[in-house]
């Protein structure tokens, strides 16, 4: 009876001991459970664009910043841009990435936000040779036909446009002696009504106008302009970003 008992008792104890290792086998599977989907969202947060990368990291008061060195080669539109028209070659390698026009139809390459205001658009701009054409930068940009223009104009004038409704109206303008060979930085800045154009951190035209309050910034070529663009950025100086 007493051995009876005693192997009784062992098969109670290793019955116990397997289910034991059962619950502890599901309680760790259970424990692993959320640190792999952890682990999946995490890969998947981190297949959100570059762009919405750069934009989390961004100083106060920067509203975009793009070198477009994160985008592969031959990208168009880089990521974050959007093509409005013209023909783009996208993203070339001219010692670094830039992006560039083709020698095709006048084009706009377009981002930010319908919101922004008042701010500061940037980029070194290398046009071509041409004597009739341009390259520019544009703020408050609504659609093609309505936006400000600061550009370099058949590679020898500075020009501050207006288009409203797509008549082009000219709001100032200087002779300038750029290399078309090399980056000029073109810099659009817009608060309220104030508009101005400056060349290489020299402020060489303004003027006063209210026809556009808000809009995208944007990046455009004249005709057979294959123009390269580098270094955007977009900053404004007001307390509350758009």
């Amino acid at each position: 009876m007493h051995s009876t008992w005693t192997t009784r008792s062992v098969f109670v104890m290793g019955a116990l001991l397997l289910m034991a290792s059962v619950c502890v086998a599901i309680v760790r599977s259970s424990a692993r459970a959320p640190t792999a989907l952890s682990r999946g969202q995490s890969i998947a947060s981190a297949k959100v664009t570059e762009r919405t990368r750069t934009e989390a990291a961004l100083a106060p008061g920067v509203l975009l910043s793009d070198n477009f060195e994160r985008d592969p080669m031959g990208a168009d539109p880089p990521n974050g841009w959007a093509i409005a028209d013209g023909r783009w070659n996208g993203v070339i390698s001219n010692d670094t990435h830039v992006l560039q026009h083709g020698t095709g139809p006048y084009g706009h390459m377009v981002a930010g936000s319908m919101g922004w205001t008042d701010y500061t658009v940037s980029a070194d701009v290398m046009p071509t040779p041409l004597r009739t054409s341009f390259a520019a930068v544009a703020g408050r940009y609504q659609d093609r036909g309505d936006y400000y223009q600061c550009d370099i104009h058949h590679a020898t004038t500075l020009q501050l446009w207006r288009l409203r409704g797509g008549i082009p109206t000219l709001l100032d303008g200087r002779p300038v002696a750029i290399d078309p060979t090399r980056f000029s930085n073109l810099r659009l800045v817009m608060k309220g009504d104030q508009l101005s154009c400056v060349l290489n951190g020299v402020l060489l035209c303004s003027a006063v106008d209210d026809s556009l309050a808000n809009g995208e910034v944007a990046l455009i070529a004249g005709d057979m302009e294959a123009a390269e663009f580098d270094n955007v950025t977009v900053t404004t100086d007001r307390r509350t970003r758009a």
